[in-house]
């Protein structure tokens, strides 16, 4: 651990999740856990799945009695704390914080676990919307409007800050923003939010594709603002600026959805009693309050099923957005 890219011990807190068949209020195991528990966060730190992890761990550890260590392992296109936590015991030391990621790498065939049979969904933290971002004086477009006449007076020239891996959310979302305005962005990646965040405000890209309660200090500071939101509908913090739908209908949204897994191996006294915990942990009043700031698409806690079936939902959107998007065919499992 000692060269992971940053580690730091703090309490643990996330949603949890349980399937009908575990029970509720699982009692303890014996000698679990005796020491400190691993959450590998294959993110940066600063952002938005590094900020939701450590605010939900922090009830987290409440719970089980003992720190919860940290371990950001950004890289490999979000793969190489995977691979960490995969080669880890399973022995309920060592948990993974994962995002959508999870299903875009599976469908693309990155990976090959099936996030839905392979691994163990703990809990959902966050699931979140998307929007776009300029500068709140750029002399050049002030709204979607001006900004997409912008864009078409200068074809491509236009610069858009993302993480935009292939297949990924973010990738996704601006071909489906491309295709609805039809513009066309070059997009410039960055692997850590603090670089993206600087680049727009520095000047050195004209837009930003993030989710708002990332970005929530620089809307209150006025240094950016949104200007497209990925929703079904206009979400009700940002009624004046249109969405996603509103430039077509027949569109399938994505959204930014953060979790944590374990690993299927570890024992059933185990398992249960972790999902007993995160559960207790997502309904804490520190972590709903955490929420509530932080523009959520919904706030509703769902159980191992219901995961799951989102999960799957998540898997068939992808997969036929893929296909529309002349992607590579689907993993098969």
């Amino acid at each position: 651990m000692s060269r992971m890219i940053r580690c730091c011990v703090i309490c643990v807190a996330v949603v949890c999740m349980f399937c009908g068949s575990m029970v509720l209020g699982a009692e303890k195991p014996k000698d679990y856990p005796r020491r400190p528990v691993t959450v590998i966060v294959p993110f940066g730190a600063g952002g938005g799945a590094d900020s939701m992890a450590r605010t939900f761990l922090q009830q987290v550890s409440k719970n089980l009695g003992v720190p919860v260590i940290v371990v950001n392992k950004p890289g490999g296109n979000a793969t190489l704390g995977f691979n960490d936590f995969w080669t880890a015991p399973a022995d309920g030391y060592t948990l993974l914080q994962y995002n959508d990621d999870g299903v875009t790498h599976y469908v693309s065939g990155i990976l090959k676990q099936n996030p839905t049979k392979d691994y163990i969904p703990l809990a959902i933290g966050q699931v979140v919307y998307s929007q776009i971002y300029i500068r709140k004086n750029d002399p050049r477009f002030h709204d979607w409007e001006s900004f997409v006449k912008y864009a078409k007076a200068h074809p491509g020239e236009v610069t858009l800050g993302n993480i935009a891996q292939r297949g990924n959310l973010e990738e996704v979302q601006a071909v489906q923003l491309e295709k609805a305005g039809n513009i066309k962005f070059r997009q410039i990646s960055f692997d850590k939010p603090s670089e993206r965040y600087a680049a727009l405000v520095g000047g050195h890209v004209d837009a930003l594709l993030e989710q708002p309660g990332d970005v929530a200090p620089y809307l209150k500071s006025g240094d950016m603002k949104p200007i497209i939101s990925f929703t079904d509908t206009r979400p009700q913090e940002f009624q004046d600026i249109p969405c996603l739908k509103d430039l077509d209908p027949s569109v399938k949204n994505v959204y930014k959805v953060r979790g944590f897994y374990m690993n299927p191996k570890m024992s059933r006294d185990k398992q249960e009693y972790l999902l007993d915990v995160f559960k207790k942990a997502y309904e804490s009043k520190e972590f709903q309050n955490y929420i509530n700031d932080k523009y959520p698409a919904e706030k509703k806690y769902r159980n191992y099923d219901e995961i799951i079936a989102l999960l799957n939902d998540m898997i068939g959107t992808y997969t036929q957005t893929y296909k529309d998007l002349g992607y590579t065919e689907p993993q098969k499992k």
